[in-house]
């Protein structure tokens, strides 16, 4: 699975296999539907449009410089 950097925040969006998003920047993390509503967490913001992306899996055909591996 491939997660991404935002371009401007460098936070990170990664699909789960729920079909919803987590989003993390190292401190904070929040899970968020595709349409960048909040689900669950301690982080309340996400870009929607990241998400979109991110969950429709345009964002696996299309790697660039934003893609970074998976942490462990």
């Amino acid at each position: 699975m491939v997660v991404l950097r935002h371009p401007l925040s460098g936070t990170s969006y990664e699909k789960l296999e729920s079909g919803l998003v987590r989003v993390y920047d190292g401190g904070t993390e929040g899970v968020f539907t595709p349409d960048g509503q909040w689900v669950s967490g301690a982080r309340r913001v996400a870009d929607p449009q990241m998400c979109r992306w991110v969950a429709d899996g345009t964002a696996r055909t299309t790697p660039g410089r934003f893609a970074t591996p998976r942490p462990s």
